[in-house]
């Protein structure tokens, strides 16, 4: 087992990576194409390979977040040597074995999320069929459709929506389609794929696997259970279409309800929620038809319920203007005749946190302070800190307010939020001063404000006396939180397009770019540090010492230019990545 523990742990994972990206990289282009039968051959060709199937099994046994998370097998994790051992046996091949059925709550719903796990046999499966599926379908993906995909984040459907909105106020199909996962039609789905024989085997036997729910085997003759890597992919291949279809259905000069069309509707995608927008109200109710037909063949409907059309800046049948999507409330206001806010021709668009979620963060933090509090003496986390003098009970309840505000204030800080997060540090004060006031009911206010709230000028800052001499630990001040401009990614740009200039810059990262050069695209905004033209990924670069002593990135033919100082030659590195 030693051996084969140490061909684990020798493997050298930045050639992994570059020798997948490569093929996946190819995959995009025949795909690009509509090279249908090159795609299938080097499709097969990556499951097939030990780089793509060591990926697969790192990604879903060390990378991934549900790492811990059982099948029915009750395996949490496996050893260097079941890694390794598993790397050389999998196969798409392999028949799955049925996931595991759990629930977990919807936020903001007293409803249940029913999650299906897979063992970890069959997620690396999955995460091995989704290397090679997604640079295939990544070709023709819409534009606006941005859940699940690499590259592409909330944050971009977000500021997509605010470019589409912020000129002229729209009226707005807000859309969630019912139990996407649970009614998903496997024929139509599979049909869809139009995948190599083998393939499309694999992914109808992992969607008829079905599910051991309390010991009982439930069949599974429709939809794919979320919490497998393969679950997002499917839904975005399952509404791949939906964005094209309707442009069409409604391009320039279509006449509906006696209204001609001067420009089709918008659709913003993510996951299984979706907003439409247009200026006139017949168009968004025209497209809700549409939408619902096209919806038909794959065994999916529109939420009663959960979808409505509303306008961006008037109130709707006595519903308020605006609409929540990804956690945020987007709603446009009127300015006054001193506003100082960036408008066009009068109107505000505000994205902001919406009410929902800072309940949600509210709430989160209040269940820390009831459970953490002094009075909690069984309590197993901080009674283990407080056993390895690591910190006191207090210091405890700070550590997780600060992982929860500081995560929820990163989240929301590309928008409208600095009066939010005002709020979110008041609300949070008041919490707290009425624990303090119930777990010390003999303490003054006075004594209360000095021992555990940093009261040298405004604001008051919560701190938990240290357990062993340090410094007292702070309460992150969501306030603090810096409001940064987020730039979108472009809408016909792909992760597998081989740009590694753009999504270097952007990212920081790119799999057979050293990172050291990716780190110096970003830090310089994407420019030559001698001629400041914009690094293209055609361009062969150099890195070399500037005069301050740190690397510097650019041109190869920048880099005699006298600015630069090349007393350190001999340390200059050419690279092409194209």
């Amino acid at each position: 087992m030693s051996d084969i523990t140490e061909k684990w742990k020798d493997i050298d994972w930045t050639r992994v990576e570059s020798e997948v990206f490569k093929l996946q990289k190819r995959i995009f282009r025949k795909s690009k194409e509509n090279r249908r039968t090159e795609t299938h051959a080097l499709q097969q060709l990556l499951a097939e390979s030990l780089s793509a199937r060591c990926l697969a099994v790192r990604r879903v046994a060390e990378d991934s977040r549900g790492k811990g998370s059982p099948g029915i097998d009750g395996q949490k994790n496996l050893s260097d040597a079941q890694k390794w051992q598993l790397a050389q046996r999998l196969s798409i091949r392999q028949r799955p074995r049925p996931v595991r059925r759990t629930h977990i709550p919807k936020p903001g719903s007293s409803e249940l999320r029913p999650l299906g796990i897979p063992t970890i046999a069959d997620r690396a499966l999955q995460q091995l069929i989704v290397l090679a599926l997604e640079p295939e379908w990544e070709a023709h993906m819409a534009p606006h459709q941005f859940g699940f995909r690499r590259g592409r984040s909330c944050h971009d459907a977000l500021i997509h929506i605010r470019l589409h909105i912020q000129r002229t106020p729209k009226w707005v199909l807000d859309a969630d389609i019912e139990k996407f996962f649970d009614r998903l039609d496997h024929s139509a789905l599979v049909e869809k794929l139009d995948t190599w024989p083998r393939m499309r085997i694999a992914i109808m036997r992992i969607l008829k696997s079905g599910a051991l729910d309390g010991g009982e085997l439930v069949p599974s003759d429709q939809g794919t259970p979320q919490g497998g890597p393969l679950s997002p992919l499917l839904a975005n291949i399952a509404l791949s279409g939906l964005e094209g279809d309707l442009e069409e259905a409604f391009k320039a000069g279509t006449m509906v309800d006696g209204l001609r069309v001067n420009k089709p509707p918008r659709i913003i995608i993510y996951a299984d929620d979706f907003v439409v927008f247009h200026d006139h109200r017949q168009v968004v109710e025209a497209a809700r038809v549409f939408i619902e037909d096209w919806l038909r063949p794959i065994g999916l409907n529109l939420s009663p319920s959960k979808t409505r059309i509303i306008h961006t800046l008037e109130k709707v049948d006595g519903q308020q203007a605006g609409f929540d999507f990804l956690g945020c409330r987007v709603q446009q206001f009127r300015g006054g005749k001193y506003a100082v806010k960036p408008s066009f021709k009068g109107i505000w668009t505000c994205i902001r946190p919406s009410r929902k979620a800072v309940e949600r963060l509210l709430e989160k933090c209040g269940e820390t302070i009831r459970t953490m509090g002094p009075r909690k003496k069984r309590n197993a986390v901080y009674q283990l800190r407080q056993e390895k003098g690591q910190a006191g009970p207090i210091e405890v309840m700070v550590i997780h307010m600060n992982r929860s505000i500081r995560g929820w204030c990163n989240y929301h800080r590309y928008h409208n939020a600095k009066t939010t997060f005002s709020r979110i540090d008041h609300e949070l004060f008041k919490k707290l001063w009425a624990w303090a006031k119930n777990t010390f009911p003999r303490r003054g206010r006075k004594r209360l404000a000095q021992e555990l709230w940093l009261s040298k000028g405004p604001p008051w800052r919560f701190r938990a006396p240290s357990s062993n001499g340090e410094e007292p630990l702070e309460l992150y001040r969501a306030a603090s939180t810096p409001i940064e401009r987020f730039i979108p990614v472009k809408a016909d740009r792909s992760y597998y397009d081989g740009d590694w200039a753009y999504w270097g810059k952007r990212r920081g990262i790119y799999p057979g770019v050293p990172t050291n050069i990716t780190n110096l695209l970003k830090r310089q905004n994407g420019k030559c540090a001698v001629c400041n033209g914009t690094i293209g990924h055609h361009d062969r670069v150099s890195t070399t010492s500037s005069n301050g002593g740190g690397r510097i990135l650019l041109h190869e033919r920048c880099g005699n230019r006298n600015s630069i100082d090349t007393a350190q030659g001999g340390n200059n590195r050419t690279l092409s990545f194209h």
